[in-house]
Order: C-alpha cells, then structure tokens, then sequence
C-alpha cells in the first residue's frame, strides 16, 4: 500500500491530549501529522513555547510537583489520562504514557520506556503488572507505539509476547538532513558534547579521555554544551570551548552540528535521544555507549562506536536494572570514582572514529536516510492508524 493510500484509509480524527507542558518530542509529533490525517489538540496548551530545560526546572521549584513526587515514590500508581470531553467517542485519542480508562474511547498509547505507566518507578510497575497488562491487552487500546526498537522489547519482555502483535515502533519526528556534505579526516578534528545534565551524560569522563587524545592529537578540539558553573568552566582543559545550554535548534542544525566532525555523549541513562538523530542527520559518526535504544542509531564499528558503561542502567535484555531506577544518578555520576578503564576505553572509541571519519560519516547519513526521514515516518505512522481500524 501506497503512503498515499495509507493516509487515505484512516478516516478517523486524530485528538492529541497534549497538556499545558509539552515536551518538544510531544509538540513535534502534533505538528508534524502526516499531511491528510485530520488531528485535533489543545491549542492553548500547544502554544506554550517552554523548553525541555524550563520544563525541568518548573518542576523542580513547584510544590505540586515536588508533593506529587513523594507521593508516586511511596504509593503504587497508574498513570491514567484525565479525559473530560464527551465528545471523543468517534474520535481516536492519541497518549503520551498514560492508560485511557473508559472503555467507549479508542486510543494509541506512545511509550519511551513501558515504566512510565507507573512514573518511572520500576518496583511499582512490575507490582501492577496485570493492571498494566490487562488495561493495555483491551480493545479500546488500538496501539501501543514504541519510539524505538529497545523500547518494544522493553515492553515484550516484561509483559509479554501477546502485547506484540498491536505494538508498532515509529521513530520520533526529526528534520531531513540539513547537511549533506561528508565528513573528512584533518589535524583539526572537532568534537562536539551536547547535554544539560554533564556528569550523567559522561561529561566527566570525556574531559579526561580528550586531555589524553590532545597529547597525540594537539590539534584536536571539543565544543562542549552544557550547564556548568563560572568555576567548572574556569578548570576546563585548553582546546575546550564551552557554550551554556540554551541554544535552541535552528542554531544547532545551521551553526554547530555542521561545523564539527564527531558526535561524543557516553551517557549513563538515556531511553532515546533526539541529539544523535539530530547528528546523524549532519552525517556525524556517534560515541556513545550500548545501552537501549543507543545500538539503533549507533551501529559499532559502522558509524560510531559504542561502549559499555561501569553500571547498567538497562540491562542486557533492555529491561531495567532495579538496583539503579529511584537513585539520583545526577549526583552519583558526579561523585562515584572514576573508572579509568572507562575513561581509556572512551578514549579509544573517539580515536576510532577519528581515523575511520570518511566511512563513519557516510554510514551515519546512509543510516539517516534509511531509517528515519520524515518520509519513512509519516509511512511508519500512518500504518499504526490503519492497524487502529482493523479489528
């Protein structure tokens, strides 16, 4: 079938339950429906133009928030959508992580990890399992969309395999490469760190696997975006250039991606990213670690290399590691001793993709234009509505 048809045989409207703060991954994929699809939302709350960061931040400082929080950490809870409209009965309700409980409303569930059902908290959603499993296996539940490969088998392997069959992987929604040119090897190689949160993206490590890398390559350089205080900054290595993190996107794709050679973010915790589809979208080779989804956007020894972090937030088989899920890994990232085999192995990754920067950069747009353009999603996307439609 025809992505023209696919658009075509879903009759149905769309109703996004977007909420007052909506994250960029969130607004994105309300303003990027495929074309033909009708799709309704509230359009007071999809006017809000807070970041991602702010959104964090607001969260921080707020009472409700920080009560919510003691709340969901001690009392077992089901993220449910608060709908109050009557009128959706004919419409198809679209979720970000939260169960629809009336069951006169149809409705796509989309998940980064299945554990935000219960907020994040691991010990509580293996305790409401069968809750969890029974609300998603109903029939007004028409899909479950999963933004990676990880996160589908994440969901399989803990709730399982009947869940698999109304469960479709649609990537995030990303700009179509900007940038075509191919990146080339010189003395002036110029890595670029992209991350508010410095010691659990790795940031710690990386400084010292660069320190290393600029006694045999002088001329190496990184751009390092971040939030760091006036002291942190004052300490950083020479052939550091340091931004604080408000840059927004536009800036990103026009002035910094394309003028770097080599994407570096090891981080400790991630489910997703949208900064390495933003980097291989300007054909950036990629070090990260294994972890998640990272494997489906870096393929090690293709376009990057990846790495094994000293602890596993994600197991092996993509289900969480309990004994990390509730710490503050923010602070246990800035504290914990360095593992100077981590830092060497780092070290090592970088140095690869320096001396392979031709066909990792080929790899890394090749790997872009296969996967996830906007083409290839609208597709994607388009054939979960269908699924919606058949019983």
């Amino acid at each position: 079938m025809s992505e023209l048809d696919h658009k075509n045989a879903f009759k149905k409207s769309i109703y996004y339950h977007n909420g007052a703060l909506l994250r960029k991954r969130q607004k994105e994929t309300i303003e990027n429906t495929p074309a033909g699809i009708n799709y309704e939302f509230n359009q007071e709350n999809l006017a809000s133009n807070v970041k991602d960061t702010e959104i964090f931040k607001l969260h921080k400082f707020s009472f409700k928030f920080k009560l919510f929080a003691l709340i969901k950490r001690y009392i077992p809870l089901i993220n449910i959508q608060n709908i109050k409209r009557l009128d959706l009965e004919d419409k198809l309700s679209y979720t970000w992580g939260k169960l629809v409980i009336s069951k006169k409303l149809n409705y796509v569930i989309e998940l980064d990890t299945p554990y935000v059902l219960t907020y994040y908290n691991v010990f509580f959603f293996r305790l409401l399992k069968p809750v969890i499993k029974f609300l998603l296996m109903r029939n007004n539940c028409r899909q479950i969309v999963c933004i990676s490969e990880a996160s589908k088998k994440c969901l399989i392997n803990e709730l399982g395999m009947e869940l698999a069959d109304k469960t479709t992987v649609v990537y995030p929604w990303i700009k179509n490469r900007l940038d075509s040119s191919i990146k080339t090897p010189s003395a002036n190689i110029r890595l670029l760190f992209i991350s508010t949160q410095f010691s659990l993206k790795g940031g710690r490590e990386l400084l010292l696997a660069f320190t290393e890398l600029r006694k045999k390559y002088p001329q190496l350089t990184l751009t390092l975006i971040s939030n760091l205080t006036d002291d942190e900054v004052a300490k950083l290595p020479t052939g550091i250039d340091f931004l604080t993190a408000n840059i927004d996107k536009k800036e990103l794709n026009e002035n910094i991606y394309p003028h770097h050679d080599l994407f570096v973010l090891p981080s400790y915790q991630d489910s997703f990213g949208l900064v390495y589809l933003e980097a291989l979208s300007h054909g950036l080779p990629i070090v990260s670690t294994d972890r998640f989804a990272m494997s489906e956007m870096i393929k090690s020894g293709v376009n990057g290399v990846t790495i094994t972090p000293p602890f596993k937030y994600y197991l092996d088989d993509f289900r969480a590691n309990k004994r990390y899920w509730g710490v503050d890994l923010a602070k246990l990232t800035k504290e914990m001793d360095i593992d100077f085999d981590y830092v060497e192995a780092l070290g090592a990754a970088i140095e690869s993709c320096m001396l392979n920067l031709t066909d990792y950069s080929i790899a890394s747009a090749h790997l872009f234009e296969t996967t996830y353009t906007r083409e290839i999603r609208d597709f994607n996307f388009s054939n979960m509505l269908i699924r919606c439609t058949s019983d």
